[in-house]
C-alpha cells in the first residue's frame, strides 16, 4: 500500500508523492508509538488522515536522517530513558505543535473555512522531533532559563528540519537545479510555510510568526534586551523562535561553505550537510552553558573541527557565524586561566571528579557559588584531549519581577572547563560571572512575563480545545494551551521553581 507525502511543507511547492511508508523502527533502535493511524491509503492534503501519515513519515524521516549524519540516538529523555516516544497526530484545535517531553504533539484548527494541520507539514514535525533530540542529547538545557538556551532549542529543532528536507535526493536534485551554487532563497531553506500562512490568517499579517522562517537569511546578532521586544517577521525579536534563526543561519552557511568548497552536486550538498550536523551535535555535547550559548557552540565547533578534519571547515564556520555578528575563536578555549591544585586520581579514564575537595573549594570560590552549592562534572573530548565541565547550579531570585513568582526562582548553571596543566589541575578558559548570570535568568523570566507564557492558574492541559485568542501586539500567537513554563512547589524547604513544561512552536504575546 501507498501514502500521499511531501517531503517538505506543505505549502513550499514541493511536489506531493506516493510512497511506501517508512517501516517501524525496531529495537535497539529509538521509535515512535502512534495510536489510531487510518487505513492506509492516499489521502487528499487536506484531511486529517493525511496529517496523521505525515506526521508518522515526517518523524521517522527526522530520527532517520539525523542518525545518518551524526550516530544512534541512544535513548529519548526520560528515567528511566526511554526508547518508544508517543507522537499524538491530532490532540486537540490550536495554531501550534509542541514537544513536552511526554510527546510530539500536533493539532488542527478550523481558519477561513479551512482546517489547518500542523503534523501536515514535514518542516514541522522535523523542528517538533528536533525538540526531542536534543532534549535526549542535552537534558540539562530544559531548564537552563537563559533566552539564548531557549532560542538554540528553537533553532537547533530548525536545524533539524532543514537536514530532513536535505536528507530527500529530489528536494537536493530540485533546488541545485534552480540554483546551483544555493545563492538564494528556496524551499529547503524556507521552513514552516504552512504554520506562518495558518498564523497571518487568524492573527493577521503583522505577527512575527506570520512570516515563514529561513536558514538564509541576514539577521545580525545583538544582546538580546538590544533587540525589540516585538515586530514583524522581517525583524529579528526577542524572543526564541526568532532568535533561534541564527542558528539556522550559522548552520546553513556551514553547509553551503562546505558544499561550494568540495563536491558541488547533489551527493555533495548531502556530505556538507553530514559534516555540519556531526559538528553541530557534538559541539553541542561538549558547549559549556552560557549566556551567549550561540557563541559557546561556535567555538567548540571549531575546536571539534580542528581535532577531526584538521580544521578544513573552520573558515566555513567562521565565515557563518561571523555573518550573523557571532565572533567565534577556539584559541583560548581549553587556554589555563587559574591553578586548581593536584588533579584527583582517575581524570583521565572518568573526568567524572576531577578534583579533589581542596580544588572543588577553590574552584567554587572562582566562580563565587553560593555556599553550600555541588558541582558536577561531566567529561568531554577533543581529540585525544579530554577535559571536564564543571556545573554549579545558581538559583535566582525572581520574585520581585511579578506578584505571582512572589518567593520563586528559575535556574541556571554557572560551567566552566577544567582540565591538566602541568600535572596540576586547572580552570581553563574564560568564565561568566554570577551577576550576568543572575541578570540573564531575570532578563529572560521578564520576556516570559510580556508573553504571557507562564501557567500559574492551571496545568496547559485544561485549555488545549478552547480557540485561540487574538493578540493585541504584533509580537506573537497566544494560543490557550501551549505555555512553556509553571511555577512548581519547592521540596520541603526549598523555594518554589520555574520550570519547563514545554518547547511549543506557537509565539506568545500578552493578550
Amino acid at each position: 500500500m501507498t501514502i500521499a507525502y511531501i517531503p517538505n511543507d506543505p505549502v513550499s511547492g514541493t511536489p506531493s508523492r506516493q510512497i511506501t511508508p517508512s517501516p517501524d523502527r525496531a529495537a535497539p533502535k529509538v521509535g515512535f508509538a502512534v495510536a489510531g493511524l487510518p487505513v492506509e491509503q492516499v489521502y487528499g492534503p487536506d484531511s486529517k488522515e493525511y496529517a496523521a501519515w505525515t506526521a508518522r513519515e515526517a518523524a521517522l524521516s527526522a530520527i532517520n536522517a539525523y542518525e545518518a549524519c551524526a550516530g544512534a540516538l541512544k535513548a529519548w529523555q526520560g528515567t528511566p530513558p526511554r526508547m518508544t516516544l508517543p507522537l499524538n497526530t491530532d490532540a486537540g484545535q490550536d495554531v501550534n505543535a509542541y514537544y513536552d517531553r511526554a510527546s510530539l504533539s500536533f493539532f488542527e484548527s478550523p481558519i477561513a473555512g479551512k482546517t489547518f494541520y500542523s503534523g501536515a507539514s514535514q518542516d514541522t514535525v522535523a523542528h517538533e522531533t528536533g525538540h526531542a533530540i536534543l532534549d535526549a542529547l542535552r537534558p540539562d538545557l530544559w531548564d537552563a532559563a537563559m533566552i539564548e538556551v531557549s532560542a538554540f532549542h528553537e533553532g537547533f529543532g530548525d536545524c533539524i528540519a532543514l537536514m530532513t528536507a536535505l536528507s530527500d535526493q529530489q528536494n537536493r536534485l530540485a533546488i541545485l537545479k534552480n540554483d546551483p551554487k544555493l545563492a538564494n532563497a528556496n524551499p529547503v531553506e524556507t521552513l514552516v510555510e504552512a504554520l506562518a500562512a495558518a498564523v497571518a490568517a487568524a492573527f493577521g499579517p503583522t505577527i512575527n510568526a506570520a512570516l515563514p522562517r529561513h536558514c538564509r537569511n541576514d539577521f545580525r546578532w545583538l544582546l538580546p534586551t538590544q533587540l525589540p521586544a516585538d515586530g514583524p517577521g522581517t525583524v529579528l525579536i526577542n524572543e526564541m523562535h526568532s532568535l533561534g534563526q541564527l542558528l539556522g543561519g550559522t548552520f546553513y552557511r556551514t553547509i553551503v561553505g562546505i558544499f561550494l568548497r568540495t563536491k558541488q552536486d547533489e551527493a555533495g550538498l548531502w556530505q556538507a550537510t553530514k559534516v555540519a550536523m556531526w559538528l553541530l551535535v557534538n559541539a553541542v555535547l561538549r558547549a559549556p552553558v552560557k549566556p551567549r550559548y550561540f557563541q559557546s557552540v561556535g567555538v567548540n565547533m571549531l575546536a571539534l573541527d580542528a581535532a577531526a578534519y584538521k580544521g578544513a571547515n573552520s573558515p566555513d564556520i567562521r565565515a557563518a557565524y561571523n555573518h550573523h555578528g557571532i565572533d567565534v575563536g577556539s584559541s583560548t578555549l581549553l587556554t589555563p586561566q587559574q591553578p586548581l591544585g593536584p588533579v584527583a586520581a582517575g581524570f583521565a579514564a572518568s573526568g567524572d571528579t576531577p578534583l579533589g575537595s581542596g580544588g572543588d573549594r577553590d574552584l567554587a570560590t572562582l566562580l563565587g557559588a553560593p555556599a553550600g552549592s555541588t558541582t558536577n562534572y561531566r567529561r568531554v573530548e577533543f581529540g585525544a584531549r579530554a577535559v571536564a565541565v564543571a556545573s554549579i547550579d545558581r538559583a535566582v531570585d525572581i520574585g520581585s519581577l511579578d506578584p505571582r513568582l512572589a518567593g520563586a526562582v528559575a535556574v541556571a548553571p554557572q560551567e566552566a572547563f577544567v582540565g591538566e596543566s602541568g600535572g596540576s589541575a586547572a580552570l581553563l578558559g574564560a568564565v561568566d560571572s554570577g551577576a550576568s548570570i543572575s541578570a540573564e535568568v531575570r532578563s529572560f523570566v521578564e520576556t516570559l512575563l510580556r508573553r504571557d507564557d507562564i501557567a500559574f492558574d492551571a496545568p496547559p492541559a485544561a485549555a488545549k480545545k478552547r480557540a485561540p485568542r487574538k493578540p493585541k501586539g504584533t509580537g506573537a500567537v497566544a494560543t490557550p494551551g501551549t505555555k512553556t513554563h509553571a511555577v512548581t512547589a519547592g521540596v520541603t524547604g526549598s523555594a518554589p521553581q520555574l520550570r519547563r513544561i514545554a518547547f511549543a512552536c506557537g509565539c506568545r504575546h500578552r493578550p
